[in-house]
C-alpha cells in the first residue's frame, strides 16, 4: 500500500508486508502511525497474545537502531496461568558495546524494582519501590535541587489516618511518621536492622499542632533487636540511653571526660 500526495503523512509513505509482519516506510521525520477519535471515544492500541504457560513473554515492544535493539519493554504473563489475569512490565535498554539489560520491573502487584529483579522482603516490609545494584553507584539514590535559589533538595516521611490516598486524618500520640532503617544480611536474610532513626508524635496533635521527637536506636551485639540510645524529645530535651529526658541533656551512665 502506497500514500502518495494529498494522502500521504507529507510525504510518501509505503506499507509493506512480507508474510510474517509488516513494515511502515516513511521518507520524513515524525511520520508514523496515529489513531484518531472522531467521536467523543477513547482511542486503544491492543496486544493480545494467546500464551498458555505462567511466566511468558506476551508482547514485546521492540526499539532499533539501525536494525539493531537498543531499547524494549517486554509484558510478561504472572503466576496466575488458570484465569490468566495477572503480568508484569520489564523495561530494558542495551548500553554500549553490551546485551541489552531488564532496568526496571513493574510486578503484577505494582511494586517496582529499579535493577532488574523483582523487589524482596526486608525487616518483614514489602516495599512498594526498591534499587538494587551490583555497585555503590548503582545503588545510590541522589536528589538535586539546581535552582538558582537558596533551596535545597528534600526527603518528606508522612503520616496520616484516614485509611486510603489523599485523606489527612490527624494523628494520634506516639504514632511512628517515619523511619529510616539500616539493615545488613545475616547470611539467610534482611529482617533485622542494625540501627534506625525514628519520628514519633510526642504528644496529642492539632491543627497546626504537631508536636515531634527523634529517637536514635542500635543494635547490641548477639541480637537482633535494636535499643533505644538517644531520645530528642519535642521541647528540646535530649536523653542518652534514656527515653524520657527531665532535663535538657540527661545521660543514664557514666560520663567520661
Amino acid at each position: 500500500i502506497t500514500a502518495t500526495g494529498a494522502n500521504a503523512l507529507n510525504g510518501e509513505a509505503n506499507l509493506t508486508y512480507n508474510g510474517n509482519h509488516f513494515t511502515f516506510n516513511t521518507t520524513a521525520n515524525g511520520h508514523g502511525v496515529k489513531i484518531v477519535s472522531t467521536g467523543n471515544y477513547y482511542t486503544k492500541l491492543q496486544f493480545d497474545s494467546n500464551r498458555s504457560a505462567a511466566n511468558d513473554v506476551l508482547t514485546i515492544i521492540d526499539f532499533k537502531w539501525d536494525g539493531d535493539t537498543v531499547a524494549d519493554i517486554l509484558a510478561v504473563a504472572g503466576s496466575d496461568s488458570s484465569n490468566k489475569d495477572d503480568g508484569q512490565l520489564k523495561f530494558r535498554t542495551s548500553p554500549a558495546q553490551g546485551s541489552i539489560t531488564e532496568r526496571v520491573r513493574i510486578e503484577q502487584n505494582g511494586q517496582i524494582g529499579i535493577g532488574g529483579i523483582s523487589p524482596r522482603t526486608i525487616n518483614s516490609h514489602a516495599s512498594q519501590v526498591q534499587i538494587s545494584g551490583n555497585n555503590y553507584s548503582d545503588a545510590t539514590v541522589s536528589i538535586i535541587n539546581n535552582a538558582n535559589d537558596s533551596n535545597g533538595a528534600y526527603l518528606f516521611l508522612a503520616k496520616q489516618r484516614s485509611g486510603s490516598a489523599g485523606g489527612s486524618t490527624i494523628i494520634q500520640s506516639n504514632d511512628i511518621i517515619g523511619q529510616i532503617r539500616f539493615s545488613g544480611a545475616d547470611g539467610s536474610d534482611l529482617e533485622n536492622p542494625m540501627a534506625y532513626i525514628e519520628c514519633r508524635a510526642d504528644g496529642t496533635p492539632g491543627s497546626n499542632d504537631v508536636p515531634g521527637r527523634l529517637i536514635f536506636y542500635t543494635t547490641p551485639d548477639g541480637t537482633g533487636s535494636p535499643q533505644v540510645r538517644m531520645t530528642i524529645k519535642n521541647n528540646g530535651r535530649v536523653g542518652i540511653n534514656e527515653s524520657d529526658p527531665s532535663e535538657m541533656l540527661y545521660v543514664a551512665g557514666n560520663i567520661y571526660a
